[in-house]
């Protein structure tokens, strides 16, 4: 566990998230990762020379960004993290977890995150997965997501996102994340739809793994919800009242896609809206992979 200071121990935690990351903040972020590379992880006997290794990260993240973004704020990399904007900041951050100097995996990630919320920063760091796709490994890499509520993030947003590191998850994960990125982007709409369709995704995985027949390409959430209700997933009436299809009536009304494309002019979708609708999503898919066994 880091040190805390006493001064931060006497400290008020505030009451709201601030998106903003001040320079001590960004030093303190630069140090973690300048251990990452620095032979506080094991690291490829290439990069074992004492500050290779972070200067290599250094360079490969200022490689991937240019080649998305151009020049960057300054010529060095750590100038450029230390002025650049907010977002950018995560961007940066993203890059350096993709490098093949980076090889603190989940530790590493954890420890990023705890430099965010004991600073009060009103985002968090995915996990970094690895998953088996036939002979290979395939790393997922962390990407930065909103945060709206602590208490939220801590019970419902992580433990999804833990539950979804198991391989059979990979599609819904990827939905899930994809959602929280247009969140991030604020296309409210799109990270609607997205996390409608994780939530039926996470229904398909439950009937797959269970031997449940469906149609795979007609299925709507209606019928999987059925299905699931019919081999007693679940109580009758969070079907019949309608409890977890609420997410889909969401997606539908407000998305500007599926079924009811023109509804959506008359519900306009909102960050709120779809910050719920991430909520309903996370809780609805936990609920029913914990009922039906399946981590």
């Amino acid at each position: 566990m880091e040190w805390e200071p006493f001064t931060k121990r006497q400290t008020p935690k505030p009451d709201k998230f601030v998106y903003k990351f001040s320079p001590a903040v960004r030093q303190r972020i630069m140090l973690a990762f300048k251990d990452f590379g620095d032979n506080v992880y094991q690291i490829p006997e290439y990069l074992s020379v004492s500050g290779q290794g972070f200067q290599i990260m250094m360079q490969m993240a200022q490689q991937m960004l240019e080649r998305q973004f151009g020049a960057l704020t300054s010529p060095e990399p750590f100038q450029h993290f230390m002025q650049c904007s907010d977002g950018q900041v995560i961007d940066f951050i993203e890059a350096c977890f993709r490098t093949p100097a980076y090889q603190a995996e989940q530790p590493g990630v954890n420890r990023i995150n705890a430099i965010l919320l004991s600073e009060g920063i009103g985002f968090e760091f995915t996990p970094y997965v690895q998953r088996q796709n036939d002979r290979e490994w395939v790393v997922e890499y962390p990407e930065g997501i909103v945060k709206t509520n602590e208490l939220v993030q801590q019970n419902i947003i992580a433990p999804t996102f833990d539950l979804l590191r198991g391989s059979r998850w990979a599609t819904t994960n990827a939905e899930l994340l994809a959602a929280l990125h247009h969140f991030r982007e604020g296309n409210w709409r799109e990270a609607i739809w997205r996390a409608g369709g994780a939530f039926e995704t996470a229904l398909k995985t439950i009937c797959n793994e269970k031997q449940w027949t469906y149609q795979h390409n007609k299925a709507t959430l209606t019928d999987l919800l059925q299905l699931c209700r019919d081999h007693n997933l679940f109580f009758d009436f969070y079907n019949n009242n309608g409890v977890l299809l609420a997410g889909g009536h969401i997606r539908n009304k407000m998305s500007g896609h599926g079924p009811e494309p023109q509804a959506a002019q008359q519900y306009p979708a909102t960050r709120e809206y779809a910050d719920h609708m991430i909520h309903v999503t996370c809780a609805n898919i936990l609920l029913v992979a914990r009922l039906a066994g399946i981590g």
